[in-house]
């Protein structure tokens, strides 16, 4: 006698995760929609609608999670080049295992032959609502929007490794989750370059006619020939939403129904045509230029250097002019208001101020000087993330090694460079919030404006317990009240700290050349 079969033991949900507060569809409805029905899902109304599918949220009955379901429309399942088409986005999707690409659970058909796949339900917004909510020309539109192109572009660049071109990028296919992570998204346009497909339905993917969203599309695309589409039909699709990051505008001008008449034509506009000011984003608007040329040949022939330059830009500095200066040349006097902010590459630079007639040498700066030992961590480790990162899309290439385990590693890579990036914006944030005008010291710190005339430094040598430990200094700071010279709190000994610690001074100031603020240790405030 066979031993029954246990069930597994009843388990509890994380948490509960509301499906817009909608209740389950009605059965009967679902039957007269062609609305597959599983027994395992408890399908919702639905989120939204393509050209030829429908997505619900619906709940696993068994796993216990919500995911989406995304079925072909009922008037669409006897055609065969939908359905094949369906079917193979789905396939498609579900072998590119991939942190930004979304993940496909099942493929399954109604009793009524409907086909339909569940996927990752994402909680968040397509990227084309993030635009919106982003001015152009602001800080935070510029870096997070192109936080969010970089991590497009590894996805897009693996599933060209595997063959796909997905060839209908635009921000409405984009999905940004709310807590950082992006998917690129509906692979239905997709197009196999490598192979071809396995039945022998003809799918839209070999159809000729225009493919993808006039606005986004290459010329190519819009002649509409599928032997002339390759990887750089998504380098320019891809080149199309950095346009509109970096300018509001479209390659194809602003006259929507103009946009497929003018992208066969290959009349794309130069962004500096759209008459937004650039400023320091001249040179991404250049990287855009490049990768929405309406010829592929003149275009960036991989996602892989179209991110590469996008990521210098980015993580590398902003294309800020060089300027040379002869030994000896003064840069600024002491008490003038600068007009431009220099940052060392090459040389040294000594800071002086002079003292009843004579020089006091401050100190002397060179090559990254200026960087606190949390911002150079951050810098090497990114650039290590970014050769970590390559690696393991080397190694995904060669199938020895479980696509799970390396999707968990790239998904940790990716967790950890948006930190450093957060922290990153968070400190140039804070370095450029403006100091509490004098006016308002008075009420918010006595200690601030009893320190109005701080007392000399003792030293202009460096934090003399630095010295005496044989520890590097980062920055220094000088005690208001008896001018005693300590280490800020980005070095290890937090030598300025300390002072006010062992004598109460509240007081301190930055003797930093070009600083002149104050922080008070009592209450928290600089000014």
């Amino acid at each position: 006698m066979s031993k029954p079969r246990e069930e597994p033991p009843p388990v509890l949900v994380i948490e509960s995760v509301p499906v817009a507060g909608e209740q389950p569809i009605d059965p009967k409805k679902m039957r007269e929609q062609g609305i597959p029905a599983p027994n395992h899902l408890v399908v919702y109304p639905e989120l939204g609608a393509g050209a030829m599918g429908h997505v619900h949220p619906a709940t696993d009955r068994n796993l216990l999670r919500h995911v989406a379901l995304k079925r072909l429309d009922q008037d669409l399942v006897g055609e065969p080049m939908y359905r094949g088409g369906f079917i193979a986005e789905a396939q498609m999707t579900g072998q590119l295992e991939h942190p930004n690409i979304v993940p496909v659970h099942e493929l399954g058909f109604s009793d009524a032959g409907v086909p339909y796949f569940t996927m990752k339900l994402v909680q968040g917004k397509n990227f084309d609502r993030w635009l919106r909510a982003h001015p152009v020309g602001t800080p935070d539109r510029l870096s997070g929007g192109l936080e969010i192109l970089l991590k497009v572009c590894d996805a897009v660049a693996y599933a060209h490794h595997r063959g796909v071109i997905h060839r209908d990028l635009k921000p409405e296919n984009i999905m940004v989750a709310e807590f950082g992570q992006v998917y690129v998204m509906d692979w239905g346009l997709a197009r196999l370059t490598k192979t071809r497909p396995a039945s022998g339905a003809r799918s839209q993917m070999e159809a000729p006619g225009a493919v993808g969203t006039p606005g986004y599309l290459s010329p190519e695309q819009a002649r509409g020939n599928p032997a002339e589409m390759d990887e750089r039909s998504d380098v320019f699709g891809i080149g199309a939403m950095l346009y509109e990051i970096v300018s509001g505008r479209l390659p194809y001008g602003p006259d929507v129904r103009r946009h497929l008449a003018l992208a066969e034509e290959g009349r794309v506009f130069p962004i500096a045509s759209t008459g937004v000011e650039l400023g320091v984003a001249r040179g991404i608007g250049a990287i855009a230029d490049r990768a929405t040329a309406p010829n592929p040949a003149d275009r960036y022939p991989s996602v892989l250097e179209l991110q590469r330059d996008i990521r210098q830009f980015l993580h590398g500095g902003l294309h800020l002019p060089q300027a040379t200066f002869e030994p000896g040349t003064l840069i600024l006097n002491e008490g003038d208001v600068g007009d431009a902010a220099f940052i060392i590459v090459q040389g040294h630079c000594r800071v002086y101020r002079t003292v009843a007639g004579r020089e006091e040498t401050l100190g002397t700066l060179g090559p990254g000087d200026d960087e606190t030992p949390s911002e150079a961590h951050a810098r090497l480790r990114t650039k290590m993330i970014r050769e970590e990162r390559a690696e393991l899309m080397r190694i995904r290439g060669e199938g020895h090694v479980d696509h799970a385990v390396l999707s968990a590693v790239l998904g940790q890579l990716d967790a950890e460079e948006t930190a450093l990036v957060w922290s990153a914006t968070r400190s140039g944030a804070v370095r450029a919030s403006p100091l509490r005008p004098p006016d308002r010291i008075a009420g918010a710190c006595e200690h601030l404006a009893a320190a109005e005339v701080p007392k000399a430094p003792t030293t202009a040598e460096g934090c003399p317990r630095c010295l005496a430990d044989g520890v590097r200094w980062v920055q220094l700071r000088a005690c208001a009240t008896c001018g005693e010279v300590g280490c800020c709190d980005s070095t290890p000994g937090r030598h300025a700290e300390a002072h006010f610690r062992e004598t109460g001074h509240p007081v301190m100031r930055s003797i930093e050349p070009g600083e002149a603020w104050r922080w008070c240790y009592v209450d928290e405030i600089v000014g």
